[in-house]
């Protein structure tokens, strides 16, 4: 039992069990280490399978966004006139005045 503690201490306790519970995959959680075991290759499956939950729904709420974002970058919808451009900007830290000729050239 004291080996329990040390290891749950040592993945990260109770801010562990936190974040998993505002990522609302707690019970997932603590269903896997029930049926898996806290062997440290049950715990570390346990890890991946919470990682894949949380992936899961990230890209569920989040990929369509992108994907719009996606779209409307391809469509030029950002590009701006500043990309035509011809200045090249530059900051030479030992001063500007012992920066090299090529660089001062403006």
């Amino acid at each position: 039992m004291n080996g329990l503690f040390s290891t749950f201490k040592k993945l990260g306790g109770w801010s562990l069990l936190n974040l998993w519970r505002k990522a609302g995959v707690l019970p997932y959680a603590v269903a896997q280490v029930c049926l898996t075991g806290v062997s440290r290759k049950s715990l570390e499956i346990v890890r991946l399978g919470v990682q894949q939950k949380i992936l899961h729904k990230l890209r569920k709420r989040y990929l369509p966004v992108l994907e719009a974002f996606d779209e409307e970058w391809k469509s030029g919808q950002y590009a701006t006139e500043q990309e035509s451009c011809p200045r090249v900007w530059i900051c030479w830290m030992q001063g500007i005045e012992n920066a090299p000729k090529l660089a001062v050239i403006s």
